[in-house]
């Protein structure tokens, strides 16, 4: 499979969420995104704007103490925060009850993939979220297979 990169530089939080609400809108229930980033990079301010984009006016904050949250909308948003789960066997993982959040009609975003990747789908969509050259800056690099993800395709159109 070939897959696509594509690259978009934020100047702010607010363009960030601008750029997921945007996304959200053309969003298909059962898409996954894995953001990928350290601490700080903007990767809830992403989930936030998805959110709503996705038509949910709940406040989205991450996850953390939870490992995930799944907000109620026309189409549900799981929103996965992964990182605490670093070093639990898949058994364990499974107890949390994360397979909940890949059903076919929500969305997931989740932070902190690499360390729940045998519940990513092949389709997930890579979202490498870096620190710019200021301090707002953030650049955005979404990879993807554009034959599974013509939504965003459309999506970037804009």
């Amino acid at each position: 499979m070939s897959k696509r990169s594509r690259l978009i530089t934020s100047a702010s939080p607010g363009q960030t969420a601008a750029l997921a609400r945007h996304i959200g809108r053309h969003i298909p229930p059962g898409a996954v995104i894995a953001a990928y980033g350290e601490l700080g990079t903007g990767k809830t301010c992403f989930a936030a704007g998805l959110a709503r984009g996705m038509g949910i006016g709940e406040t989205i904050a991450s996850p953390t103490y939870v490992f995930f949250r799944i907000y109620p909308g026309k189409i549900p948003l799981a929103h996965i925060d992964a990182y605490r789960l670093e070093g639990l066997s898949e058994e364990e993982i499974a107890l949390t009850g994360i397979e909940d959040c890949f059903a076919a009609g929500n969305v997931a975003f989740v932070e902190w993939p690499g360390f729940i990747s045998p519940w990513l789908p092949q389709s997930t969509v890579e979202l490498h979220l870096e620190r710019g050259a200021t301090d707002t800056e953030r650049i955005l690099e979404f990879i993807y297979d554009p034959k599974e993800q013509r939504w965003l395709d459309e999506a970037f159109s804009y």
